[in-house]
């Protein structure tokens, strides 16, 4: 009885694997198939610049602030010799991260059926599978997903290590914590700032063993401390210490605050080491109220919303994710209030197993992007939604009581969030659930990378060459020069200056006309100077339109009126 119970275990267990494996990969080849339809995005052709530069040298690239994970990733993927074409160029760099976007999927699911079962392992995979903006932003050359993978790797580390009754597991799974927190620093700086949280996190579990607590924060820390000395020192081992001080003056330059620590290190400290720190401090003083043009809710503010994140979750994360999140914790109230007390101990024991560390680590990260004054994306709350996602499955296992509810409610979910991505599939970047009126719905709320990110640019400028439109012009943030000038269309920053007709990026017009309702004076004299052109351009092209069209999510079409002469 004893060997065949051990067998159905295993068998089990490896059902369950290779159910998570094929949903793993279902999501790479999502992501690669969009990796393959998507223009070139905003900073994409910045970032694969970069990482050929330390891949083969060549010209110093103006910028070299990316940190060593995104440029070997990107770079491994480049050709020996530059692509006659840059958008293929970016699309040739790209491969790589689909395959990190699956594994994040594996990760968070392996871990969830661990902590909470199949059914909720399975849930898991499946919702992160589905979601358009995951599997969208998985298939740039960007960080956001990179690190979501490395923090959520690290967490579940984490976990398991501080459940472990044998020292030497636990400390291999906390060395393993460690390594991957250490690839997180190494492909996004702002995960230092999340360091401190992290740690709050392990510490209740390192100090209820006291013999461990010592060599457990030294099981975190040192690993992790390594790999991003290993990561930058292999990233730039053929760069020269002069292209990088170079780039830093370069990136510098309209920063002229002096910064002695930054200079020492850029002199003395390790390549690797000096690039993470000038890249760090550059995007630490970009990040600065006043940089970024933040917008939520038709309105523009120089320093932030606090409840950005927690607004572009509610209209981001499809519905059935979303009913999880915020479901799971009202039915463990609902379970609650009729267990006995026997059962409402086993309730608390339960979820505080599986759902506290994922929970607090999520809300933590949510808040500590809320509190900083760059709100351009949801992207940079997706690790939190993940760890958030984890959390409210083990959350919902602990509350319902019998194996359909357990499996069946979870299933509705996944079908229900499958039904919302059918319909709104090819729609990956500019995806807006059911609650913000699907992606037409979704600029009542938010701009920017949540809407246009130059993901449709190839297609507008098909559209532009057709031959029917005369001349034609575009207004948008970011544009590829290269296929602005195989289409012939020209970028404009005057309203008389545009011919027969205009492409005018949604993210361009909604900002305009926010702008114009801007308040905050002279305050923020970058975000006045933008206002100063931005708005006379994008108002005097609506005043000349004879008609505006909506051509795709990205843009819309503006047939012009001749200009007024005199």
């Amino acid at each position: 009885m004893g060997e065949s119970r051990r067998v159905s275990r295993a068998r089990r267990r490896g059902l369950l694997l290779a159910c998570l494996l094929f949903l793993a990969a279902l999501a790479a080849a999502g992501a690669d198939e969009a990796r393959r339809r998507f223009s070139p995005t905003a900073d994409e052709a910045d970032h694969v610049a970069q990482a050929r530069f330390v891949r083969s040298g060549g010209p110093v690239p103006p910028k070299l602030e990316q940190p060593g994970v995104l440029l070997v990733l990107a770079g491994s993927a480049l050709p020996p010799d530059p692509h006659a074409s840059a958008p293929e160029e970016v699309r040739a760099a790209r491969r790589p991260f689909p395959l990190l976007f699956g594994a994040l999927v594996l990760v968070s699911g392996a871990w969830a059926a661990r902590r909470s079962g199949a059914a909720a392992g399975i849930a898991v995979t499946a919702l992160l599978v589905l979601d358009p903006t995951l599997r969208g932003h998985g298939a740039l050359v960007k960080t956001d997903v990179p690190v979501a993978l490395f923090l959520v790797a690290s967490a579940a580390a984490l976990d398991l290590g501080l459940s472990q009754a044998r020292r030497p597991r636990a400390l291999l799974l906390l060395c393993a914590s460690g390594a991957s927190y250490g690839l997180a620093l190494a492909t996004k700086a702002s995960a230092a700032a999340f360091l401190p949280l992290f740690l709050a996190a392990a510490l209740p579990g390192l100090l209820a063993r006291r013999r461990r607590a010592g060599a457990g924060i030294a099981a975190l820390l040192v690993p992790a401390a390594a790999v991003l000395l290993a990561v930058q020192a292999f990233a730039f081992r053929s760069v020269p210490r002069e292209s990088i001080r170079a780039a830093a003056t370069r990136m510098f330059r309209t920063m002229p605050e002096p910064a002695p620590a930054r200079e020492r290190i850029l002199a003395s400290a390790p390549k690797g080491i000096a690039a993470w720190a000038g890249g760090a401090d550059y995007l630490r003083r970009r990040g600065r109220p006043g940089k970024w043009l933040n917008y939520l809710n038709a309105e523009v503010r120089g320093g932030g919303f606090l409840l950005y994140y927690p607004v572009a979750l509610l209209v981001k994360l499809p519905v059935g994710t979303l009913a999880l999140c915020l479901g799971a914790p009202l039915a463990l109230l609902a379970a609650w209030g009729r267990a006995s007390p026997l059962r409402r101990r086993r309730l608390l024991r339960l979820a505080r197993g599986r759902a506290v560390l994922p929970g607090f680590l999520g809300l933590s990260w949510i808040a500590l992007m809320s509190v900083a004054p760059i709100n351009i994306g949801v992207r940079y709350g997706l690790p939190g939604a993940v760890l958030l996602v984890v959390s409210a499955a083990g959350i919902l296992a602990t509350a319902l009581r019998g194996t359909r509810w357990r499996v069946g409610v979870p299933a509705l979910l996944v079908l229900a969030t499958a039904a919302e991505a059918l319909a709104f599939r090819g729609r990956e970047i500019s995806f807006g659930n059911l609650l913000a009126g699907g992606p037409s719905g979704l600029r009542r709320v938010l701009t920017d990378s949540n809407v246009e990110w130059g993901q449709e640019q190839e297609r507008m400028f098909a559209r532009a060459s057709a031959g029917d439109l005369g001349r034609v012009a575009v207004v948008a943030p970011y544009v590829d020069a290269e296929l602005a000038r195989r289409a012939g269309v020209a970028w404009i920053s005057r309203a008389e200056e545009a011919g027969d007709a205009v492409f005018v990026s949604t993210f361009a017009w909604d900002l305009a006309h926010a702008l114009a309702r801007w308040d905050e004076g002279p305050r923020y004299p970058w975000i006045a100077y933008v206002r100063s052109w931005m708005v006379p351009l994008v108002l005097g092209l609506e005043e000349r339109a004879s008609s505006v069209e909506p051509f795709g999510d990205g843009y819309l079409l503006l047939r012009l009126r001749p200009a007024p002469t005199g």
